[in-house]
């Protein structure tokens, strides 16, 4: 299974993270398809497989 976290670069709090995973999120395939617009609002994306 493949989990998206996005990191807020702006606290790195652990409480600005959060993962979408994709058995348990069926918008994780939309958030991928705009992870740009994520990119520049200044989060980091990281895939863990």
């Amino acid at each position: 299974m493949v989990c998206v976290g996005i990191i807020d670069d702006s606290t790195l709090s652990a409480n600005n993270i959060f993962f979408l995973c994709a058995g348990e999120h069926r918008r994780v395939v939309e958030l991928l398809n705009f992870s740009n617009e994520f990119i520049d609002r200044g989060f980091d994306r990281h895939i863990v497989q």
